[in-house]
């Protein structure tokens, strides 16, 4: 684009030379020499800035201490190079880490940046054989084509350790079981087990950011149990678990979470279920009265019919016996 905008502006400075040169033929040999020198500033300045050193983006990479890292280059042909050069920024340092001549496979290690590294010419791949802690930093690839061309190459690299002793922080709140994985170490994975198995999806189980931490909703007998969870990177892993028995949570041991309220609420709640119990004891009371009641009626009613109808069939009786005069009456 730069290049382009140049060249258009001296094609615009030679025809506004053109135009004067038209309207005054004198000036021709001043208004001419413009443009020719315009250009040549331009093409001068395309030249410089082509040579330059392009910003090449950068990479990160891990390592791993006491493990070989490779670095591997820009992919510029080997034929049009002159010249690799590797060096180490670590803060406000520089430290030459190799040179490696194309001509001749010719290849320069400096101890200073690590002892223990080696050149791939092949393919233009700096490895250091054992990364110690101090390697730790941005990695700079020089490379210089056969026409003196300067293209430079940053990557950073930076050192992970296995995972530290893992503890598991435990927080109950009633109904509630919360678990926090606590470790110390860089790019982190984390998982749970439950009695060594996957656990299964659960709506009352909630797993937070990146999996640290896993939370217990609803609390159930079959949540108990050993609780275990995974910590690993690329240098190794750790793990710890949490077992949750009777000795933590009472539902463990009946199944139940019982449930704390303030004092005020619960003496309320007593009294109600108190007065629901005597209100109901009442009302059986009264339906027991009723019905003995109403079979003591009915039995007097019967033995009032049995004797009215005896009373009938003793004065009929007598009416045969005796005249009419003397007849007695049963009332």
């Amino acid at each position: 684009m730069t290049v382009q905008l140049l060249i258009g502006l001296a094609s615009y400075g030679m025809m506004v030379n053109w135009l004067i040169f038209k309207r005054n033929s004198t000036e021709k040999l001043l208004f001419s020499r413009c443009p020719l020198q315009l250009v040549i500033l331009l093409l001068t300045l395309c030249t410089t800035t082509n040579s330059g050193r392009p910003n090449v983006p950068g990479e990160s990479i891990w390592a791993i201490l006491n493990k070989p890292i490779q670095f591997s280059g820009s992919g510029i042909p080997l034929k049009l190079i002159k010249t690799v050069e590797w060096r180490h920024k670590s803060g406000n340092s520089q430290t030459f880490c190799l040179d490696h001549k194309m001509d001749g496979n010719i290849t320069k290690i400096y101890p200073a940046c690590n002892g223990a590294a080696h050149f791939l010419s092949h393919n233009k791949t700096f490895v250091l054989d054992s990364v110690r802690a101090e390697d730790e930093g941005v990695y700079e690839e020089r490379v210089i084509y056969k026409n003196n061309t300067l293209v430079s190459l940053n990557i950073s690299l930076s050192i992970i350790s296995p995972p530290s002793t893992l503890h598991i922080s435990v927080n109950f709140s009633h109904t509630l079981l919360t678990m926090t994985c606590e470790v110390k170490g860089s790019n982190l994975s984390y998982w749970w087990l439950k009695d060594d198995q996957p656990f299964l999806k659960d709506s009352r189980w909630l797993l937070g950011e990146r999996n640290q931490t896993l939370q217990v909703n609803n609390l159930t007998k079959a949540d108990c149990g050993k609780y275990i969870c995974l910590v690993a990177n690329k240098a190794g892993q750790s793990r710890g678990h949490f077992q949750l028995t009777d000795n933590q949570s009472s539902v463990c041991k009946d199944g139940i979470v019982r449930a704390t309220l303030p004092i005020g609420q619960r003496e309320f709640l007593i009294m109600v279920i108190l007065g629901i119990c005597i209100f109901g004891l009442l009302i059986i009371i009264a339906c027991i009265r009723r019905y003995h009641q109403g079979r003591n009626t009915e039995a007097s009613g019967r033995t009032l019919q049995q004797g009215a109808a005896s009373c009938q069939k003793q004065e009929r009786k007598e009416k045969r016996q005796r005249h009419p005069r003397d007849r007695k009456s049963c009332v």
